[in-house]
């Protein structure tokens, strides 16, 4: 066997960095990058990905069954052993959190800046997961029965536009592999893309892929871009966008007698970059428990365009059921739980809240009820809930909606006069 002999190596289609033979500005033999040649990846960094429970896909297509619009998520969950490959790793989602975006009949556009992206990384710390992929969409109604078509992968589709590829591309190196045998420390990534679209009986169904390691360095180093005109294709720069030399990059093909041939990849097929893998949902609780609760119904987040019920009536709805279903199990719920950290009035202090899932996620309700009984911000969370029901009044200070009221009336929160 061929014995292990130094680091990982991570492609790179740069200008080798410290050269002295010129300024910053110039290149050279010594330090001009290789041309590359692409090789179809015979690995994989993840093996498969795993929702925990049907649900969790059903309401993220929810979306555009009632607008008729594309939508994205991030998929909240965990890595863990894969028992079904041998070394094999899994990508397990727990949760999808859908972040501020435009969404359109055949386009999305994310919001260059997510205001709570710093209450997701805390609540993410809190539970132990972390972000283990992405979601879309691509689903059009085939007709009123529910079908639905835009089955990717047939001789007349494709598994995953340029446009597509190169974002998934952009998100594996936001989210690389930690990798002690690697250079730099970095390998690859674990980031999975999934995507909801039609499948062979055309019933929407979920795909998941991965960009190469290759195809990473070619988007990092923003030598990737799609054509205009051909989704399946994109396109191999000469120059990068700040005018860097740009090395050839080539990919192995078949030319019309059937010949294995080299060619530059310009224009390259997408597919070439991409890995796919299997995606399935836990059979039973045995194979993998639920981490939230997916009979429960908290408004999602950052869905006010298409309106359903507000976050104060789901959570009022929700605490009146602790004392049939326990505390811990009521606050089993993602988005119930990023809603205390966001919510202007709540603010549930991120300290508070991690001793409270402490208690949550072991399942212990009475301890629950313990700790949220001798904190003061709970107080706040039941005032919230409950003073949307009847007749109330809003705060000229605060701006927060009291429920009771009188000439001595004093507000709930800032306790100022009415």
């Amino acid at each position: 066997a061929e014995k292990y002999s130094g680091a990982l190596a991570n492609v790179s289609a740069r200008k080798k960095p410290g050269c002295r033979n010129h300024d910053s500005t110039g290149i050279c033999s010594a330090c001009m990058p290789d041309p590359l040649t692409l090789e179809q990846q015979g690995y994989r960094h993840v093996d498969y990905l795993q929702f925990e429970h049907p649900s969790i896909v059903d309401r993220f297509v929810n979306y555009w069954r009632r607008s008729g619009h594309q939508r994205i998520g991030y998929l909240v969950g965990r890595y863990e052993r894969h028992a079904g490959v041998s070394l094999g790793i899994k990508a397990v989602v727990a949760a999808i959190y859908e972040p501020p975006q435009q969404c359109h009949k055949h386009r999305v556009l994310l919001e260059p800046e997510d205001p709570h992206k710093p209450a997701l990384d805390a609540l993410l710390d809190m539970l132990g997961m972390q972000l283990v992929g992405w979601v879309f969409t691509d689903l059009l109604p085939a007709d009123e029965s529910g079908k639905v078509l835009h089955f990717r992968g047939t001789g007349d589709t494709f598994f995953l536009s340029a446009e597509e590829a190169i974002t998934a591309g952009q998100l594996q190196v936001q989210h690389p592999n930690i990798c002690s045998k690697a250079e730099g420390g970095r390998f690859g990534s674990k980031f999975v893309t999934c995507v909801l679209t039609g499948d062979q009986t055309n019933q929407i169904a979920p795909t998941a892929y991965q960009l190469s390691n290759q195809g990473m360095a070619l988007v990092r180093d923003e030598i990737l871009v799609p054509t205009f005109d051909a989704p399946e294709l994109a396109w191999c720069r000469e120059r990068t966008k700040d005018g860097q030399f740009a090395p050839d990059v080539f990919y192995s093909g078949t030319n019309e007698y059937g010949n294995r041939m080299k060619r530059l990849a310009r224009p390259l097929p997408v597919d070439f970059l991409l890995i796919d893998m299997p995606v399935g949902f836990a059979k039973d609780a045995s194979e993998h428990a639920c981490s939230f609760q997916p009979a429960d119904r908290f408004p999602i987040e950052n869905r006010a365009s298409i309106g359903g019920e507000t976050a104060a009536s789901s959570l009022r709805d929700a605490l009146e059921t602790v004392s049939g279903r326990g505390l811990a199990v009521v606050l089993s719920d993602f988005h119930l739980l990023f809603h205390l950290l966001t919510d202007p009035v709540i603010a549930f202090p991120p300290e508070q809240l991690r001793e409270l899932l402490r208690h949550v996620m072991s399942g212990d309700s009475a301890a629950a009820e313990a700790f949220v009984n001798s904190c003061p911000n709970w107080e706040v969370v039941k005032a919230v809930a409950f003073s949307q029901s009847g007749a109330g009044w809003q705060c000229r200070h605060c701006t927060f909606q009291n429920s009771g009221g009188g000439e001595n009336a004093a507000c709930e929160i800032c306790g100022l006069p009415q």
